[in-house]
């Protein structure tokens, strides 16, 4: 029997674009949490299967479903429709709670200003936190697995993605098995059922990381960029370096399960560069207050704007 070695893809086994030095990342919120994120120098990652948006699993079923068509096209189309649908039932099982270890989302944008993100987040009244993405992601102090990137918003790249991924792991098990063309067999049906399984669980593993960078193209206008931690909570194998404490908070009745990421950076100060203030937030105070805060806590550099977006409402 072929050994399953628990394969996780590394970063760079994701084909997805990473921001570099020195672009920007806007974090939106509202004003107890700019607050929260200052005073304590930590950010809030919220656990993938409890975000706001539940369909972006249900999509990337469909993205799942189309790359495996697409993949067993001139193969045996009635073993890859039978591949597929174990390979989507691992898909939903990773998403089911899981007190010992989860994947964690934290959301930013590449606009500073963007009038959809202020009504999702804050209303219109919150703030767009500017963080250097360079040392931002130096500073994230975890014990977890990190991985980031754009989110990805073209279906035809995403399916794309995919077939690539399940064709990488096909050529990394070749020489288990004296080189054998194990992608062609996998095609054709002719696959043995270790390795079949073998291949299933991993692509499930590409499938879980990905799903986590694909939405709906009717979403792009977002123009997200997304930090995913992988954290342990319960120590199930010595491999484990270090375990993440999870935590709950309530959100309009709604219990979110959630883990915190600390900032630290040599100057104990979180790597921001502005903070703008939403375009409904017109109260003449926001911004004194802002500044004053700013300045409390040794921020002073920190530059305040305000949205150009205007609204008449």
């Amino acid at each position: 029997m072929i050994n399953n070695s628990n394969f996780v893809p590394q970063e760079d086994g994701l084909s997805i674009q990473r921001c570099k030095s020195g672009d920007s990342l806007f974090h939106y919120t509202n004003s107890s949490a700019l607050i929260n994120i200052i005073e304590n120098g930590e950010l809030w990652l919220t656990k993938s299967n409890c975000l706001n948006d539940k369909s972006e699993f249900i999509y990337c079923e469909d993205v799942i479903k189309k790359a495996c068509d697409e993949f067993f096209a001139a193969g045996d189309t009635a073993f890859g429709k039978d591949f597929c649908d174990d390979v989507i039932n691992d898909f939903n099982n990773s998403g089911r709670p899981d007190i010992i270890q989860g994947d964690y989302v934290l959301s930013f944008s590449l606009d500073r200003d963007n009038i959809l993100l202020w009504s999702e987040y804050s209303n219109f009244m919150g703030y767009s936190i500017e963080f250097d993405y360079e040392k931002f992601k130096e500073s994230l102090k975890t014990k977890g697995m990190i991985f980031d990137g754009f989110v990805i918003y073209d279906e035809i790249v995403q399916v794309s993605r995919l077939k690539q991924a399940l064709a990488l792991i096909c050529n990394s098990y070749e020489t288990e098995i004296n080189g054998s063309d194990i992608q062609q067999r996998l095609v054709d049906g002719s696959i043995g059922e270790d390795m079949r399984e073998l291949l299933l669980q991993n692509f499930s593993v590409y499938c879980t990381a990905y799903s986590m960078f694909f939405k709906k193209p009717c979403f792009s206008g977002e123009n997200e960029y997304r930090f995913v931690i992988w954290a342990v909570h319960q120590d199930f194998s010595e491999k484990i370096i270090g375990l993440v404490p999870l935590n709950f908070r309530d959100k309009q009745n709604v219990i979110i399960p959630y883990i915190k990421v600390p900032i630290v950076t040599n100057d104990g100060l979180l790597p921001i560069r502005s903070i703008t203030i939403g375009p409904q937030n017109n109260i003449d105070i926001s911004e004194t207050g802002l500044r004053f805060f700013l300045a409390s806590k040794k921020y002073q550099i920190v530059s305040v704007n305000r949205s150009d977006i205007p609204l008449r409402y």
